[in-house]
């Protein structure tokens, strides 16, 4: 499954918000869904997605990289990020952090969503845009950032995600490239076992 979302305007988060959704097309294996978010009493798209959905069948594979070897999210300590959603996010950073002034662009972290629900594909989502903007790692002070665009692709079985249960799944990010005020970003996101649940790519305007 994927899921690419494009960023219009302003989702106000003190608003109400309408979404809807229409099937585009398909196959009886593949099926392709349009999905608009608006903030309630605005006519004007804030955010456009695409969704497709693959049904699922045994076959051969592959993962080509490997998790990379990091501490147990216990042992490190939490880290609330600086925004009304940091509240409901538990990270604990392994390599990164703060994000000023680094060598590179790659920063580790273990995240998970605090309200005790069983990891899903929207929980998931959720994370993978759980992390600060890679353009921070080259300055030493905080500047406007916003996401522009941002790719979700899902690998993880139903028996990998529900092993995850409410736990934390490691980011893995690493910046692209930095030019014209556009900064992009890729992400692997793995279980606590090692299993690459998803992977992301984003790219984002900054000042």
């Amino acid at each position: 499954m994927t899921l690419n979302v494009n960023y219009v305007s302003r989702v106000d988060p003190k608003s109400a918000l309408n979404v809807s959704a229409r099937p585009i097309g398909g196959s009886r294996s593949v099926q392709t869904w349009q999905v608009e978010l608006r903030n309630e009493g605005e006519e004007g798209v804030a955010t456009l997605a695409t969704v497709i959905m693959a049904q699922r069948r045994e076959s051969v594979g592959f993962t080509e990289h490997k998790a990379p070897a990091v501490p147990e999210p216990g042992t490190l300590p939490i880290f609330h990020p600086p925004a009304p959603f940091g509240q409901r996010t538990d990270v604990r950073t392994v390599h990164g952090y703060p994000p000023f002034n680094l060598p590179d662009t790659r920063a580790l972290q273990w995240a998970r969503e605090i309200s005790g629900a069983p990891l899903d594909h929207v929980r998931l989502a959720y994370l993978a845009d759980c992390y600060p903007p890679r353009i921070l790692s080259i300055g030493n002070e905080w500047r406007p950032s916003s996401t522009l665009t941002m790719a979700v692709y899902f690998y993880g079985t139903r028996e990998e995600m529900a092993a995850c249960a409410d736990g934390y799944v490691l980011s893995e990010v690493t910046g692209t490239r930095a030019t014209s005020s556009t900064c992009g970003s890729w992400l692997n996101m793995w279980s606590r076992n090692g299993a690459l649940l998803a992977t992301s790519e984003q790219m984002c305007w900054f000042k």
